[in-house]
């Protein structure tokens, strides 16, 4: 485990006890020894002790897999928003869509970022939220997942109105310009400055 490349990095300044790799180790170090408790406790006959011993071991193992099942899907999809991401963020700017944004006025609507940087947040919004209710719910635990995936889900069913808000504040933003620049042209060709003057 401590030779995957991402581990490597996170243990760099770890004592070896103290890494990804030694902490699970030390995990199935216990597990072992407690299976093994419960088997000499039941070979000893002490029903009324190992009984509970061993529904804990049951559920922490049937929980395990639940658990790697809910990393594996969050790992996944987080690499995918992740390359989605990046793949948005660089067509937009081989597209050039940001100085044509600056040069309609756009861009000062979507910030210091530019519209390609904000675009990709969206869509690896757009990937991780499903990702995260699918990952809460293969671990099973409703006191955890249930309240979560509400959550996620009310915010992923908001996302489309936020687009479309976006999207008719800069129509009016647009419109407005228009409008602007036409009055600022039609106004004068008709003597209304002199006329106040």
């Amino acid at each position: 485990i401590n030779r995957i490349p991402v581990i490597a990095r996170q243990n760099a300044a770890a004592a070896p006890r103290e890494t990804v790799g030694g902490q699970l180790g030390q995990l199935g170090y216990w597990l072992v020894l407690l299976v093994g408790l419960i088997a000499a406790l039941g070979v000893l006959g002490l029903q009324g002790v190992v009984a509970p011993l061993n529904a804990l071991v049951v559920g922490v193992t049937s929980f395990i897999p639940r658990l790697i099942g809910a990393g594996v899907i969050f790992f996944v999809g987080l690499l995918l928003a992740g390359i989605a991401q990046r793949f948005v963020e660089s067509a937009l700017s081989v597209a050039q869509v940001d100085r044509w944004l600056e040069k309609s006025g756009i861009g000062k609507l979507t910030g210091a970022g530019g519209l390609s940087k904000t675009l990709g947040v969206l869509v690896f919004v757009l990937i991780i939220i499903p990702v995260a209710v699918a990952a809460l719910e293969q671990l099973g635990v409703k006191a955890i997942s249930e309240p979560a995936v509400a959550v996620l889900s009310t915010v992923l069913d908001a996302l489309p109105r936020l687009i479309a808000a976006a999207i008719l504040l800069a129509l009016a933003y647009l419109i407005g310009r228009w409008v602007a620049g036409l009055i600022e042209q039609i106004l004068p060709s008709l003597g209304f400055d002199r006329s106040i003057q």
